[in-house]
């Protein structure tokens, strides 16, 4: 046996210990805070009588309300904050990243999908064009609603906790791979909690798209730095119909 083979692994210092556990701590309370403000939000929007409408299918504001209530607390107990909040001016380069992101995860979903199907697992098949971007392709008005309730809050709520918070607190210690990998299994775990009441085969498949769009994400905010570009596609990807790009 060489050498080599018999140096034991470096066990974790304890700088990376502790990011991991801040990281992976507020990530949890996030998902925690994400089934609260849920649950409250479905009897707001009860008593209003929208549940089930257009409008209130559009103001998908439910867990993101709990992710801000987390990422104040955090920011609060934290010396310098200003780190984490990495929203600026997009770039020429920035707004080439917005554009390409969603290209990135139709690649990444086919590669999942044609993986899952390999080992046995099917593709939930879909008619038409899901939930809100049907709504908005029909009555663009309540675009008047999805871009404050999604763009401008709902996206920047999970950027800001997932790519802001938890990717910018790992990095240091376990540099960029890291960082994206370790933010987007918390991204995942997230919202693999939410499937837990689905028929497995699309809980498989709902959290390995969002494993994708965790590692997606978590790249292209590596490349740029700022929280404005990863929010856009990110509510691009729930409003915009890619798939009818190619029948355009």
């Amino acid at each position: 046996m060489s050498a080599l083979s018999e140096r034991p692994l470096p066990l974790p210092t304890r700088r990376q210990v502790r990011a991991a556990v801040v990281a992976f701590g507020v990530a949890a309370l996030g998902a925690v805070a994400a089934f609260g403000s849920s649950i409250v939000t479905f009897q707001f929007k009860t008593a209003l009588g929208i549940v089930g409408t257009d409008i209130g299918t559009v103001l998908s504001v439910n867990a993101q309300i709990g992710f801000v209530v987390v990422v104040a607390g955090y920011l609060a107990v934290v010396d310098d904050w200003s780190g984490y909040l990495q929203f600026h001016l997009p770039s020429r380069e920035d707004v080439a990243w917005v554009l390409a992101t969603p290209i990135l995860l139709g690649a990444a979903g086919v590669g999942v999908s044609v993986l899952l199907q390999f080992v046995g697992i099917p593709t939930p098949t879909h008619t038409g064009i899901e939930g809100t971007k049907a709504i908005l392709l029909d009555q663009p008005a309540l675009w008047l609603v999805a871009i404050p309730a999604l763009y401008l809050f709902a996206a920047p709520a999970e950027e800001l906790l997932y790519r802001g918070i938890v990717q910018e607190r790992l990095r240091p210690q376990f540099g960029p791979v890291g960082a994206v990998v370790g933010a987007a299994v918390g991204f995942t775990l997230m919202h693999g909690s939410f499937a837990l009441v689905d028929p497995p085969t699309y809980a498989i498949n709902w959290v390995a798209s969002t494993a994708v769009g965790g590692i997606v994400w978590g790249v292209v905010y590596e490349q740029t730095r700022n929280l404005v570009v990863t929010s856009v596609s990110h509510a691009m990807s729930w409003t915009v119909p890619f798939s009818l790009l190619p029948l355009l």
